[in-house]
């Protein structure tokens, strides 16, 4: 069927997302150890075309986590963690500078059941520590594919949703990826994460 918005329904108890945990990135306030701050409920997307058999996982796995202390090994230098463009579009996107923006959490990102024909995907995904509602953020992505690494940055957008089971709204960061990214996404090996002003 077709969506025009992105909607908050129930989505596949595949898309199960792992407790978030609290970086030496996150901005703000803290997030609770539980991941009710960060992580309560599941990522949820919409889709343009028809999305039969499309699965979205956005999750903490050893993967992120390693990607996280390549971060932190970084200081936290876009620029040194990604590369100079990566890091000069984020910054472009936020309207600020390379050294005022930060990174809250890395995410793994798996896409299955993918088709071009589906189009442009919508995805919410909740983040450890994120700034108010509406703030706007860049989203980095980074996708290994066959030893090659790619490196792409879209604009997003923090709301508040209350994800399929649980009563409490959590910020998340809501962002489009088109149908050349999804496939490259779902090919490969994708890490993403929501880059912020300081």
């Amino acid at each position: 069927m077709k969506m025009k918005k992105i909607v908050c329904g129930m989505v596949s108890a595949a898309l199960l997302v792992s407790m978030a945990a609290a970086t030496a990135f996150a901005v703000e306030s803290t997030p609770s150890k539980t991941g009710t701050d960060a992580d309560a409920g599941k990522p949820n997307y919409t889709i343009s075309g028809t999305g039969d058999g499309l699965e979205i996982k956005v999750e903490v796995t050893g993967a992120s986590e390693s990607e996280e202390t390549s971060l932190k090994n970084a200081g936290g230098n876009l620029s040194v963690y990604a590369n100079a463009q990566a890091a000069d579009t984020a910054a472009k996107l936020l309207g600020t500078k390379v050294e005022n923006v930060t990174v809250n959490e890395v995410k793994q990102l798996k896409v299955s059941g993918y088709e071009t024909s589906m189009g442009e995907v919508s995805i919410s995904v909740p983040f450890a520590a994120l700034p108010v509602k509406g703030t706007k953020v860049a989203v980095l992505i980074k996708v290994v594919n066959n030893g090659s690494v790619n490196w792409i940055t879209v604009p997003g957008v923090v709301e508040e949703k209350v994800f399929a089971g649980s009563t409490k709204a959590v910020r998340c960061v809501t962002f489009a990826l088109d149908d050349v990214t999804m496939v490259n996404v779902q090919a490969g090996t994708a890490m993403v994460a929501a880059v912020i002003g300081k």
